[in-house]
């Protein structure tokens, strides 16, 4: 009979692993003996911590639920063992009994030193990201430092709150008694946005249908790690457990995570994939815009001819400034959503920046980054200005100089950036291009102007020269440009963005190679 039971159970293990997981889960055969005598393994949970683990109770059944229900269930039938959930106690007393031998493992705690006394513990097989929660209309953020100024919703007893307090200065926090109400804050625009934990979080997110909260950018702050806990006298249990955790294919585990999350945030990708869904994303986006413009446009005609028709006619005239009206509705709400697209692509890039390990993919990143952003502030100004086609030059490159200092700040040096910008509008055309190349130069000479000193000077410069003819200077007081730098045969992707924006302005861009650099672009503007 001993010799059956034996059978069965290497039967199911060898089923188990072959058809439900992408390894093959190979236990030795002290391993398989040990399973057999112990067929029931007796469960602690005690502690509800949704959706990671919770128990609900109705008419006195009990129902173990949460990402580590699901786990418990692979593994039992995987390894063909019984897990009996000790129900109806406190997670203290769940902790008393497992130091007295009457519960055996516990399957989603956190280590301690003092858990560790009298249990061993298993890798992390689930990790909770800190990031920071925003609504829709929350002004675009970077990192943790774009919180200053804004209103910032935490839970004064949680160890996030004091490490905000300390990291970053000038946030207005607004204090709540739990996680759940932060959320809600957020939601209902009393707070700008939340830092807290992406499971957590994403679970209250859709059990409430906050649909305008999104995740804005990861924090600097450690995942909180949870592991499966044994009894330290059964170090063979904690052995079958890893080598069972390890088998489990990522399918499976990215499964098990969406049927709890409503916010994704994508583990493990690569950075191949990133960039083929932003250029997915970018393409869609230009082609939604480009046929929003096109029937505008046709709209902005046929409003034409209906004033000359009708201009003799007061109740026509009054229509036509209502039509007017609309359409300059419709043209800043156009602006709005792009900006926000756009945001959203450059949150996505920032959220798969953050988990690179390469400085040079990062940097990488970030100039991507830089470059949606300066697309982003221009749609942001059209969406608050009364005039769409014209925007205030100075306002701009320093609003975009601004944001470029935000992200690119990291304390090594101290350079001092200057912008004497002549005040007065340009058409959107080439503001872009204007700010795209403001942003290469920008971002190459805090790149490489200052490799290995403590300080140095950047200047921005656009001058009028004589109307309509202006010169933008971009000079800073760093290192010398390589000698025998050919700019009329650019070989890396800045320099040649660079050189193609010029030709697009019909400018003429010279390069001074010493003392140190300086670029000076003569370009007209098109007052038509």
């Amino acid at each position: 009979m001993v010799q059956m039971k034996r059978i069965l159970l290497v039967t199911v293990l060898l089923l188990s692993s072959s058809f439900l997981f992408s390894q093959d889960l190979i236990l030795t055969e002290s391993e398989t003996n040990w399973l057999l005598d112990h067929p029931v393994i007796r469960l602690g949970v005690g502690t509800n911590y949704p959706p990671i683990q919770y128990v609900t109770e109705k008419n006195g059944e009990y129902v173990f639920q949460g990402i580590a229900s699901d786990y418990v269930e692979l593994l039992a039938e995987l390894l063909g063992v019984d897990f009996d959930i000790a129900y109806g106690i406190t997670f203290r007393e769940a902790m008393e009994k497992a130091e007295n031998r009457e519960i055996d493992m516990f399957p989603c705690i956190t280590f301690t030193s003092s858990r560790g006394e009298f249990l061993d513990f298993t890798e992390g097989y689930i990790k909770n990201p800190i990031v920071i929660f925003s609504n829709d209309d929350t002004p675009f953020i970077h990192s943790i430092n774009d919180l200053s100024g804004l209103k910032v919703s935490d839970v004064e007893a949680l160890y996030i709150y004091n490490q905000l307090k300390a990291d970053v200065p000038g946030i207005n926090f607004v204090l709540a008694e739990n996680a759940e109400v932060c959320l809600e804050n957020v939601a209902f625009g009393r707070a700008d946005a939340n830092v807290a934990g992406l499971i957590s979080g994403s679970y209250m997110i859709r059990k409430n249908n906050w649909a305008n909260i999104k995740v804005a950018a990861p924090a600097p702050y450690p995942d909180t790690v949870f592991r499966m806990a044994v009894r330290d006298d059964w170090p063979e249990l904690t052995a079958i457990l890893e080598k069972a955790l390890a088998s489990i294919e990522q399918e499976q585990r990215s499964a098990i995570e969406q049927k709890w999350l409503a916010v994704r945030f994508e583990h493990g990708i690569s950075r191949a994939y990133v960039i083929r869904r932003l250029h997915l994303v970018v393409g869609i986006a230009a082609v939604i815009v480009f046929i929003v413009l096109m029937w505008a446009l046709r709209l902005r005609g046929e409003i034409a001819r209906r004033k000359e028709v009708e201009a003799s006619l007061d109740e026509r005239e009054i229509q036509l400034k209502g039509l007017l009206q609309n359409k300059e509705v419709l043209m800043r709400e156009i602006e709005h959503r792009v900006k926000n697209n756009l945001t959203l692509v450059a949150s996505l890039v920032n959220l798969q920046a953050a988990k690179l390990s390469n400085q040079e993919d990062v940097e990488k990143m970030k100039l991507v980054i830089d470059r949606i952003y300066s697309i982003v502030v221009l749609h942001e100004k059209l969406s608050l200005s009364s005039d769409l086609k014209n925007i205030n030059i100075e306002g701009y490159i320093n609003e975009l100089v601004s944001g470029i200092i935000r992200t690119r700040s990291d304390g090594s040096s101290d350079v001092e950036i200057r912008c004497d910008i002549v005040n007065t509008v340009f058409d959107a055309g080439s503001i872009i291009v204007i700010g795209l190349i403001v942003t290469e130069l920008l971002t190459n000479a805090l790149k490489y102007g200052f490799k290995n000193r403590e300080s140095g000077l950047i200047e921005i410069i656009l001058k009028e020269d004589s109307r309509p003819n202006y010169i933008l200077t971009v000079r800073n007081n760093g290192i010398p440009l390589p000698e025998g730098l050919d700019f009329t045969a650019p070989n890396s992707l800045g320099i040649n963005l660079v050189m193609k924006l010029v030709k697009q302005l019909n400018g003429e861009m010279v390069i001074t190679h010493e003392p140190s650099p300086v670029f000076e672009l003569s370009f007209s503007i098109n007052e038509n």
